[in-house]
């Protein structure tokens, strides 16, 4: 997520930085994810999700084991806060237990525990790139293992882009991802795109996302979406019922991939 001195993206901001383009380029289009492959399968654990769950389940177990020792040593103090740390952000003040990335002040950022030159060099990438997927990042990211090409090919399966118009929902077909990198996007986008069962969208979710400008900022797009997916959450409708934080992560790990 590193960006260089040129601007470029270090590890494969490619797919997503071109569908940007796209999207300035040709107003009536908008780019996202299709749930359907997770959401559809969810009932009947599908691989992808049966795969993630269980990485995921057994960092919970770890986490657990670590809290308890944290309880363990909850009278120990780790670092006196000076007036100055308060003016200053609480930089450098260890204050959350967080493993997903850090900031080394000698060595650069670090991906769970991996150098950015290890994660550039180690995980998987798209046919003819230079860096990771963004896939393959993701997979790192949320489980903490670098994955295998099996585990690579499972998540690029799982997030097949989809595109959507105004006039008609199209989706990329299956070989997709590695023209993400083709430098020619106005050539490559009609070869991408095929007719989709309109079921595969959250129709509601577009509806609201195209209300947006193309030129409003990505992020601003990206806040539209969440808050009108908000009510597909299987995390929200089990946590009306009162529901254990114990067994709320799976869901919440379902809302979040199908995000």
């Amino acid at each position: 997520m590193g960006v260089s001195k040129h601007g470029e993206g270090l590890i494969s901001w490619s797919e997503m930085a071109l569908r940007a383009r796209w999207c300035r380029s040709m107003p009536q289009v908008r780019w996202f994810w299709s749930p359907a492959r997770i959401e559809s399968e969810t009932n009947e654990e599908s691989q992808f999700v049966r795969h993630v769950a269980n990485k995921t389940r057994a960092r919970l177990a770890e986490r657990a084991q670590l809290v308890q020792q944290f309880k363990q040593l909850k009278n120990v103090c780790i670092k006196s806060v000076s007036a100055g740390d308060v003016v200053g952000g609480m930089r450098g003040v260890p204050s959350l237990i967080w493993e997903t990335s850090v900031v080394d002040p000698g060595g650069g950022i670090e991906y769970r525990d991996l150098e950015l030159e290890e994660v550039i060099t180690r995980l998987p990438k798209l046919p003819g790139a230079r860096y990771p997927s963004a896939e393959a990042l993701f997979h790192l990211l949320l489980t903490g293992d670098v994955p295998s090409s099996e585990d690579h090919e499972l998540m690029l399966q799982a997030f097949r882009p989809v595109q959507v118009s105004k006039t008609k929902n199209l989706t990329v077909t299956s070989n997709q991802a590695t023209a993400a990198i083709n430098p020619d996007p106005v050539a490559a986008h009609p070869t991408l795109c095929a007719r989709v069962d309109a079921h595969t969208t959250l129709e509601k979710v577009v509806r609201a996302i195209n209300t947006t400008s193309c030129q409003s900022h990505p992020m601003s797009q990206l806040v539209m979406g969440v808050i009108g997916a908000e009510y597909t959450s299987l995390m929200a409708k089990e946590y009306e019922h009162d529901s254990s934080p114990d067994t709320l992560w799976k869901n919440t790990l379902i809302d979040g991939l199908k995000l």
